[in-house]
């Protein structure tokens, strides 16, 4: 399935609410740059749609911007305490709904050296992982723990998030 495509992969998509809490634990947060372009737009309130365990909305708030956050999954919802509503269209800022002012992507990248703990905790919340079954995900940790012990007990990991920066326009 090509990247633009993973999120119809309901299972895959679902997976992370299995592990919610474990996925809001090892996940990394967002870089400071992500969250100083954010406000630099300047906006009076954010909606954050597909908020996960809320770490982008909890950064918002920490900078004084009353949040919104929507998750259909309400496992995830949960851990960020956030209002679920059942899931509706909402205007694409992509597509050029006259909603939204042009979205401009921006890639944001960081680096972050992991302990085995938080490498194997983190790999605990890959979807594919999830798939491996209970039994194979726990011989998969094992083996990664091994490994990274073999290398001095840390791993540098890069890490990569994009968002699409918009504004409401019609209000």
């Amino acid at each position: 399935m090509a990247h633009r495509e993973l999120h119809r992969d309901r299972t895959r998509a679902e997976s992370f609410g299995s592990v919610a809490r474990r996925y809001d634990r090892y996940r990394p947060g967002y870089p400071a740059a992500l969250v100083d372009d954010l406000v630099a737009v300047g906006p009076t309130r954010v909606l954050d749609v597909g908020c996960g365990t809320g770490k982008v909305a909890a950064a918002l708030v920490g900078r004084g911007l009353p949040v919104l956050g929507v998750e259909v999954d309400g496992r995830m919802a949960e851990v960020a305490g956030v209002w679920r509503p059942r899931p509706r269209p909402l205007p694409d800022p992509v597509a050029g709904s006259a909603a939204f002012s042009p979205a401009v992507r921006r890639v944001y990248r960081w680096e972050r050296t992991l302990t085995a703990d938080e490498w194997t905790g983190l790999a605990s919340t890959v979807s594919d992982h999830l798939r491996l079954g209970p039994e194979r995900l726990a011989g998969l940790l094992r083996e990664l723990r091994v490994v990274v012990g073999s290398l001095g007990g840390g791993v540098r990991a890069r890490c990569e998030t994009t968002a699409l920066l918009a504004r409401r326009t019609d209000r």
